[in-house]
């Protein structure tokens, strides 16, 4: 919501409140619209209110909006907890966002194995750098592909006036 410069009035915590009366119509309500077109469901305000949802709340949650809408996106927290592993069966693709700095790729390299692990096909992995920028010594795109074994998908662009803006 901040990096959207939205003010929302509700959050996945209040559709999980309401989950034995979810619907396409309720989970409109709950959104928060931005100019551009899309449709903000926002993070829980904190902690304690996170804790309230559950793996088969968010199951039921994820299959309404892909109903609802034509894309559904989610930003999770980077921890990998029963409930990442519940969004995690439920995605098409699933787009793993680095730096091209040594500390996100080691983590980056972590997470692979563990996805590798649990049985996520890499063809619906997705590898997006972030904030690229290739000064100070920074990684080239070609290397991080060899390092992690996936093919870099995006290259987002480090830009000064985007740092201004979330500020």
């Amino acid at each position: 919501a901040a990096m959207l410069d939205l003010q929302p009035q509700a959050s996945i915590c209040d559709a999980a409140r309401e989950r034995d009366r979810l619907d396409s119509t309720l989970l409109r309500e709950l959104v928060t619209p931005h100019a551009c077109g899309l449709h903000l469901l926002a993070a829980p305000e904190n902690v304690v209110d996170a804790a309230d949802i559950g793996d088969e709340v968010l199951t039921q949650l994820i299959n309404l909006a892909r109903r609802t809408y034509r894309f559904v996106v989610i930003d999770t927290f980077p921890l990998l907890d029963s409930v990442v592993v519940a969004i995690l069966d439920l995605t098409d693709r699933l787009y793993i966002v680095v730096e091209n700095v040594v500390p996100t790729l080691v983590g980056a390299r972590s997470l692979l194995g563990v996805l590798r692990e649990l049985g996520y096909p890499s063809d619906r992995q997705r590898l997006v750098i972030n904030r690229f920028a290739t000064s100070g010594g920074r990684i080239r795109p070609p290397d991080i592909e060899q390092q992690l074994g996936l093919t870099v998908s995006h290259v987002v662009r480090h830009q000064k006036k985007a740092n201004e803006e979330a500020n």
